[in-house]
């Protein structure tokens, strides 16, 4: 059996799939989660998945996941846990020596400072994204409130690209 991870929220959902059961369009979309939600390299991700390195690269190369994984990136929460998942790996390699290296524990602080960083200030295209789901939802309730606040929410995006 090999353990699958979908990760669809901040919980990741644990599913036990049999690898013989799993057809090639199956592996290829767990593969793709895998890669684009993550730090993992193809030959990680191909060690998870059951296929072979080649493979995968080529599902990335055709897929286009590197742009995937690179949008992916823009999200706060994804640099977040990637910062995160840096600095639990150095601190692991620091546990284990007894004189640590002073550039480790310099990137730990610097990663510690980006999360901080990450998490104090609403990122522009956050604004943006969430203006525009919110004005499409209106739309089709009450269009005359939606131009009403499409006007707003630009003032407000304008103000914030000032600052």
């Amino acid at each position: 059996m090999t353990y699958v991870y979908f990760v669809y929220s901040d919980f990741p959902i644990h599913l036990w799939v049999m690898k013989g059961e799993m057809n090639q369009e199956d592996r290829k979309s767990w593969a793709k989660t895998l890669f684009t939600s993550s730090i993992k390299d193809a030959k990680e991700v191909a060690l998870e998945v059951g296929v072979s390195e080649t493979t995968v690269k080529g599902w990335i190369k055709d897929g286009a996941w590197d742009e995937v994984r690179r949008s992916g990136l823009v999200s706060k929460k994804q640099q977040a846990k990637m910062f995160m998942s840096q600095i639990e790996k150095l601190n692991n390699r620091l546990a284990n020596e007894q004189d640590p290296n002073p550039k480790d524990v310099d990137l730990i602080v610097k990663y510690t400072n980006a999360v901080k960083n990450l998490e104090e200030e609403i990122a522009l295209g956050t604004i943006i994204d969430v203006s525009e789901q919110f004005i499409s939802w209106l739309r089709k309730r009450d269009n005359v409130m939606a131009k009403k606040l499409v006007i707003l929410f630009d003032a407000y995006i304008k103000v914030k690209v000032k600052s």
